[in-house]
């Protein structure tokens, strides 16, 4: 401990400091695995409001000096490139599903065989 006055300050302060940075940092974490877990997840809705979050959260940290500018930047691109592939994989499974249901309906009024239908839907999943 140290013996001088401003010294003691000092070492207040920074235990403060210290505080203050490690919740904003655990904040800035949380933010993004509740990203990363709604991607795993596949819900359109919750991922597009916590990317934003995410987002927020990254250049929130960046303003106030908790991570340099350029990793702020590369997290934040790497969020894009999770979330534009979440996109893809939704609509491919939504077109996917759209075209199962067209197969179903022309296999029930009677344009396909049996085998062709299993054929075309093994071929389309």
């Amino acid at each position: 401990m140290p013996q001088i006055k401003s010294a003691i300050k000092r070492v207040k302060t920074q235990n403060a400091t210290n505080e203050r940075r490690a919740s904003e940092l655990s904040k800035l974490r949380t933010a993004i695995k509740k990203f990363k877990n709604a991607v795993e997840s596949d819900s359109k809705e919750d991922v597009s409001k916590l990317h934003l979050e995410a987002e927020r959260a990254l250049d929130k940290a960046a303003s106030k000096g908790l991570i340099h500018k350029n990793k702020a930047a590369r997290d934040k691109s790497r969020l894009n490139k999770l979330a534009l592939r979440n996109r893809l994989k939704i609509d491919k499974l939504e077109n996917l599903l759209r075209d199962a249901i067209d197969l179903e309906f022309k296999y029930k009024n009677g344009t396909y065989r049996e085998d062709n239908f299993l054929k075309l839907f093994i071929l389309n999943v």
